[in-house]
This record gives structure tokens, C-alpha cells and sequence, in this order.
């Protein structure tokens, strides 16, 4: 067999790259505006059941608010400003279901990228994600007449 042929259906075989880490939609929000992203689990670690999910949030953003999910616990981080600096969902997700963490918060005004170190733990294992966000320019209002 050609070993391009092999190549492609390896490629092709592969599992997605959108179910192998957690992924962040949308991954842009434009800059200034209300923003909900959701950020897909979309398996455990190695087989294990997922036990934790904890999302550092960007300096970038002074106000997060995150939505519950059901059977998970949430605990907050603040710093000493008050501003949240990270959140942590406890509870199980098994290996072959996928759950959403939300955020909901206003877009930074200074377009750019946002990265979120996420860390997910299994048990006593644990792997490491770096998602990012990209704010992009804020858009003229409809109307507005550019010069």
C-alpha cells in the first residue's frame, strides 16, 4: 500500500480533534460585548470518570458568572479585589458522556486572545488545557455612518 495512502487513513481513522480536549464554543467573542461560552468535557481521562473540572479565569475579564450544573458542586476563587479567579465543578462525569461548563461575562474592549488554563482531573489523575478565547473588534452599530 502507498504510505500516503496509509497517512490519509490514519489521519482519517484518528479520533476528532474536537473530542479529544476541552474545547471552548464559541471561541471568539467580540470585544465588549455579553459573551456565554461553553466549554465541552468530551471524555474522562484514560477511561477514568471525570471528578473535577477547574477553569482559571483571564485577568482580562474582572466579572465571570458560571452556570450550575446538575449533580455537580461549584466552588468560587476570588482574589483578594473580589475578582473571581477561578471555578471549580466537583461531581462524576463517566467516560463516555460529555458534559458543558458555562461562563457568561463582557468581552474585554482590547481585542485579542483569551486563554483559559483548565485543568480536568480524573481520580488521582489529571490532564492540563489551555483554550482560548479570541475577542475580536467590536463592529460599528447598525447605522452608524463610518468617515
Amino acid at each position: 500500500m502507498n504510505r500516503h495512502l496509509i497517512a490519509a487513513l490514519a489521519l482519517a481513522l484518528a479520533p476528532s480533534a474536537s473530542l479529544a480536549h476541552v474545547a471552548p464554543t464559541p471561541q471568539s467573542a467580540q470585544a465588549g460585548a455579553y459573551t456565554q461560552v461553553a466549554f465541552r468535557v468530551g471524555h474522562g481521562c484514560d477511561g477514568q470518570a471525570t471528578t473535577a473540572l477547574r477553569i482559571e479565569i483571564p485577568e482580562r475579564l474582572p466579572e465571570v458568572r458560571s452556570r450550575g450544573v446538575r449533580g455537580w458542586r461549584l466552588a468560587t476563587e476570588k482574589t483578594k479585589q473580589g475578582r473571581t479567579s477561578a471555578l471549580t465543578w466537583t461531581g462524576r462525569l463517566p467516560d463516555d458522556r460529555f458534559e458543558v461548563f458555562e461562563l457568561f461575562f463582557k468581552a474585554p474592549v482590547e481585542a485579542g486572545p483569551m486563554t483559559f488554563n483548565i485543568v480536568q482531573t480524573c481520580g488521582r489523575t489529571t490532564a492540563k488545557w489551555t483554550p482560548t478565547v479570541t475577542v475580536t473588534p467590536a463592529q460599528p452599530a447598525s447605522g452608524a455612518h463610518q468617515h
